[in-house]
């Protein structure tokens, strides 16, 4: 197993570095290393034409809270579909007024999909885990399946009456591909994309990092940075990341 020193020394530069993005860590609980890479860019004049955050798969809350803070012109809105999950999501968010948990999961078309769901939330997914995702994580998987709703993020848009300029952050378990085929309009809007992609095959069914680089490429967006690398326990190779790109 990767030794933990090089990301304690890190975390204790970051602190350092990093006044603001220390206090909302000690005063708001939240990720260190989220709130100053949200904070470079926020230096970098990246969040000024931001009106909304697309928060797909915000899980318990952790990106919506860090953007609330970060870029407080923007409305959020953030989405989860598991019931259980959701619930946590809008206690961990009722004191951010910007924030608006929405209980649904984002895809290619108006569906009713399983999710398979576990103790391990942050790995429930509407594909399955295959044995590499187990090897790497023992206990992740799934212990049972709820149904879920399932809407195309431009008719949710639509349906909300909401426009303006996004930025959209998908962590859906390997789910992005078929998000973004049902925000082909909402991308138009988009100036800054976060995809969660897997380096090696985690989920059965799952696209690949040339098919959703392609995707996005051809809706017009370039890499702007790699962030979050996972690596595995077992032996240090990165596993999954978190590509950030920007529209052309």
């Amino acid at each position: 197993m990767p030794s933990q020193l090089p990301h304690l020394l890190e975390s204790a530069l970051l602190a350092i570095l990093h006044p603001r993005a220390t206090y909302l860590r000690v005063s708001a609980s939240l990720d260190l290393r989220l709130c100053v890479r949200l904070e470079n860019m926020r230096r970098a004049g990246l969040f000024k034409e931001i009106t909304h955050v697309l928060d797909a798969g915000a899980n318990v809350g952790a990106f919506s809270c860090a953007c609330a803070r970060m870029i407080p012109s923007a409305e959020i809105i953030s989405f989860e579909p598991t019931p259980l999950t959701f619930k946590t999501l809008v206690s961990a968010t009722k004191g951010y007024s910007e924030i608006k948990p929405v209980n649904l999961a984002l895809g290619g078309a108006r569906s009713t999909l399983p999710m398979n769901v576990g103790e391990f939330h942050v790995a429930n997914s509407l594909l399955r885990m295959n044995s590499n995702h187990q090897e790497n994580w023992p206990g992740s998987e799934p212990s049972d399946v709820v149904m879920v709703s399932v809407i195309p993020l431009d008719e949710f848009l639509e349906q909300e009456k909401i426009r303006g300029n996004y930025l959209i952050k998908a962590d859906v378990q390997r789910y992005e591909l078929e998000l973004l085929k049902g925000a082909k309009e909402s991308l138009k809007r988009c100036h800054l994309l976060q995809l969660e992609v897997s380096l090696v095959a985690l989920y059965e069914g799952a696209p690949s990092v040339s098919e959703l680089w392609s995707y996005v490429s051809a809706a017009g967006f370039s890499l702007f940075d790699i962030v979050d690398i996972l690596y595995s326990p077992i032996n240090g190779a990165a596993l999954s990341c978190d590509l950030i790109f920007i529209r052309q």
